[in-house]
């Protein structure tokens, strides 16, 4: 859900010269975690005896990986655009 945030705060930060190149490679990490969600998901599930607690636990560890990107995220500088508008 943040790939249009994203990508437009990314390209204000990297030379036009690169842009392209950078936008593709940010693109790429959406298939990538939703890979690794899905694996997580696979082997939370598969390991779980306890069938109604498989899918708590699985939200639990994606909740943590969410958390800790949102503070890492709440660190970030403005977009130069939004500074110089200001």
């Amino acid at each position: 859900g943040n790939i249009p945030v994203d990508g437009s705060l990314f390209s204000e930060f990297i030379p036009s010269s690169k842009r392209g190149f950078w936008m593709v490679i940010l693109s790429m990490f959406w298939p990538i975690g939703a890979t690794l969600a899905v694996g997580i998901a696979w082997v939370v599930l598969t390991n779980v005896r306890i069938v109604w607690l498989g899918w708590r636990i699985t939200l639990g560890v994606h909740g943590i990986i969410f958390a800790s990107f949102f503070i890492c995220r709440s660190g970030m500088k403005e977009s130069p655009r939004f500074l110089y508008v200001k």
